[in-house]
């Protein structure tokens, strides 16, 4: 179990104390042996299942990282130069051009490197485009993170289909 769910299912009462103890030996060490001082077990099922629920649905349980590490070698001998555009914030009907780098992967994704915790949402809005130098523009249909242990380095962008 992830911690989460199993913080969850500590806090909510629902293993023994027998059971618990087990747990902590063999399944999960470090895992808390009871409910936190001070609080009683939920009792309401519709409680329990909330709680449950919320501890799965977390970040932290189901974040998943991906890592390439040919994308670095790919990046860094293939790359090229091209505008990022973005919504302005202050002008919806206008946008901004970003100076960046992007690299074309073998499957056609377009690999930039990543810069804010908000870009993903801004990649996928449907004025963001990146125009290369010499060619059209290139809107995106899907992005997903590229992670090196902790660190975010790169946004893999699968490029729109045309219409």
């Amino acid at each position: 179990m992830s911690q989460p769910v199993t913080k969850a299912v500590v806090e909510a009462g629902i293993v023994d104390g027998d059971a618990l103890a087990q747990l902590q030996r063999w399944i999960q060490p470090g895992l808390p042996m009871e409910t936190p001082a001070g609080s009683e077990p939920i009792v309401s099922a519709v409680a329990v299942a909330q709680r449950i629920m919320e501890a799965v649905e977390s970040e932290e349980a189901v974040e998943i990282r991906s890592t390439d590490l040919d994308i670095v070698t790919q990046y860094l001998a293939s790359r090229r130069k091209a505008r990022l555009h973005v919504p302005n914030p202050e002008d919806p009907e206008k946008t901004v051009g970003i100076q960046v780098e992007y690299c074309r992967t073998r499957l056609g994704e377009i690999v930039i490197p990543w810069t804010s915790e908000s870009i993903n949402d801004t990649l996928l809005d449907e004025r963001t485009y990146l125009k290369p130098v010499g060619e059209d523009r290139i809107y995106f249909a899907d992005v997903r993170e590229l992670f090196y242990g902790d660190h975010k380095a790169f946004m893999v962008c699968e490029p729109a289909k045309e219409k």
